[in-house]
């Protein structure tokens, strides 16, 4: 028993982190900000998700981090890698992006050139990138006292060309493809009619509306209706007296009758 749960834990701690719920709704908002905010305004840019497959996908690059480092074999097609190594403890995914996103300052739009590295950052304003997806793992070799964190995350470009400037100028969603809508000035893909059938819980009013027999008009059931229906109580006075009444002279007529007889 003591083997298979050593075997578990050296498997567990092997596998790459991913990020929390709340961790990926910070790396969503951080990219919706910084594309937000691009200057010039872009009116092609689209709206970042969070891909699963993009973050299994980090897993795996960073599955032997700890032996052979980064393995950038494993990487997804059409996939560029923001990754860093962190030798404190583990550091937040939006740092490191921010990192990478400093590099604005190096890039000038209207030449299209950098002064300084900054292909990741046209990576990350790059109109066609809608996904992305985060991994991080303790990356410490072995017979190393100090500790190393590598931090990656993987952008799906999307056929985008970072060599090029990295979306049209305009006014904001004015480029956006048929089907999407303008949130954040970027483009959001609307989702999908979906048709719903009767569920149990519809209210019976609305299951009337959908009968091929209508209701009958209000108009007609008062018709056969035209008095209201009350009940009576079993013990009710009134039926006492009105049975009593009806008996009485039947038993009167009854006892004339036996006494003629006797008589004759």
């Amino acid at each position: 028993m003591r083997r298979m749960i050593y075997f578990f834990v050296l498997i567990w701690t092997a596998v790459a982190d991913v990020p929390t719920k709340m961790e990926r709704t910070q790396i969503l908002e951080f990219f919706t900000n910084l594309r937000e905010s691009v200057d010039p305004p872009a009116s092609n840019m689209l709206l970042m998700r969070y891909s699963s497959e993009l973050e299994k996908a980090a897993q795996k690059t960073l599955a032997n981090c700890s032996s052979i480092g980064l393995d950038r074999k494993t990487l997804p097609e059409d996939a560029f890698d923001f990754f860093r190594y962190f030798f404190h403890n583990g550091p937040t995914y939006v740092e490191m992006l921010t990192h990478f996103a400093s590099n604005s300052q190096n890039y000038n739009y209207d030449e299209n050139k950098c002064t300084r590295p900054c292909l990741s950052y046209k990576v990350m304003v790059l109109a066609t990138s809608n996904a992305v997806g985060c991994a991080q793992s303790d990356c410490t070799r072995k017979g190393h006292s100090s500790k190393a964190y590598l931090t990656i995350c993987l952008l799906k470009k999307n056929g985008g060309n970072a060599a090029k400037k990295p979306y049209k100028r305009g006014d904001s969603c004015s480029e956006c493809p048929d089907g999407f809508a303008c949130h954040h000035k970027q483009c959001l893909e609307k989702p999908s009619p979906v048709a719903h059938s009767p569920s149990p819980t519809t209210s019976p009013s609305t299951i009337l509306s959908q009968s091929t027999n209508p209701p009958l008009p209000v108009t007609d059931i008062s018709t056969k209706v035209s008095t209201p229906v009350t009940v009576t109580s079993l013990n009710s006075p009134s039926q006492c007296t009105s049975s009593s009444t009806e008996v009485f002279p039947v038993v009167i007529m009854n006892m004339l009758a036996f006494g003629l007889w006797l008589i004759v």
